[in-house]
């Protein structure tokens, strides 16, 4: 097999250089070799399987590859298909490891073995796709680094394919409507928010507005459904005291790329009991 790589690289040298082959050559050794190196790459592979570069190349680096041609995007929904073209050179170095750069705006996503590439989940907006080669080597023992000029720019467009709002459903239930002492409140938040397949939801949250001057707002867990069920603290013995009434709002958030939504206002109040109130005397029973 390496007669025949060999023979490739020596045969398009001398053709590229305008060498002559001579007679013999084209009649008498070379077909033979050329049935020879056709059985095996129908038997083995003819050149030898190159891996991707994991990390940065080592070695001299040489700027000496042609840039991918013909870069398409293809947009569906947020996925972006990528394909693009690549001629190796001919001869061209011996790759240990070879792939195509994929860059995003001023990012790399990622590097690929083959001329095509998926970028799903696409963050709405316009995007500049590049591609580019790179590939290491070893020439006479010492390693080599190749790399390509970026292609031409693909440029892809992600619209919001979202045009719904998430819908909210909230039920407040209280521990208590009434105090003495230190206040204290706890809420039972149950509901589910509901937002469209092709939407994705963000944000969930609840707060709690207790007219004190600040607004409490805290991260709500959802189940795969949407679902939500947690008891909360409103008001614990650490918050600012105050005596008499309270009114509490409590409402729960949620956004998605077509906006925000908000529930509906659950409104409670938590009253202090007066200690000098006097208490009802139950009538005697005979």
């Amino acid at each position: 097999m390496e007669m025949c790589r060999r023979w490739h690289r020596n045969m398009n040298s001398a053709m590229g250089n305008g060498q002559r082959v001579t007679a013999t050559a084209r009649l008498g050794f070379y077909p033979l070799l050329i049935a020879h190196c056709a059985l095996l790459c129908i038997t083995t592979p003819c050149f030898a399987k190159t891996k991707l570069p994991t990390g940065p190349l080592e070695g001299t680096e040489f700027y000496d590859l042609a840039a991918p041609a013909s870069l398409q995007a293809v947009v569906l929904h947020r996925t972006v298909s990528l394909s693009w073209q690549w001629i190796p050179p001919e001869p061209g170095p011996e790759f240990t490891s070879l792939g195509y750069e994929i860059l995003r705006d001023t990012a790399v996503l990622t590097i690929v073995d083959k001329t095509a590439f998926t970028d799903v989940d696409v963050p709405i907006g316009t995007h500049h796709y590049k591609i580019r080669v790179k590939g290491g080597a070893k020439e006479n023992g010492k390693k080599t680094a190749h790399f390509s000029d970026w292609s031409e720019v693909a440029e892809a467009v992600i619209q919001v394919a979202c045009n719904q709002v998430p819908q909210i459903e909230l039920n407040v239930e209280s521990s208590k409507k009434s105090f003495q002492g230190t206040p204290r409140l706890r809420l039972h938040l149950v509901g589910r928010i509901k937002w469209p397949a092709e939407c994705h939801m963000t944000n969930p949250a609840y707060h709690i507005d207790s007219g004190m001057g600040s607004v409490l707002t805290k991260p709500l867990s959802l189940d795969k459904k949407g679902r939500f069920d947690e008891i909360v603290d409103a008001l614990a013995p650490e918050d600012e005291f105050f005596s008499g009434s309270r009114v509490f709002n409590v409402t729960v958030s949620a956004d998605d790329e077509a906006g925000g939504a908000i529930s509906n206002t659950f409104e409670l109040q938590l009253n202090e009991e007066n200690p000098y109130a006097p208490t009802k005397v139950q009538p005697a029973t005979e």
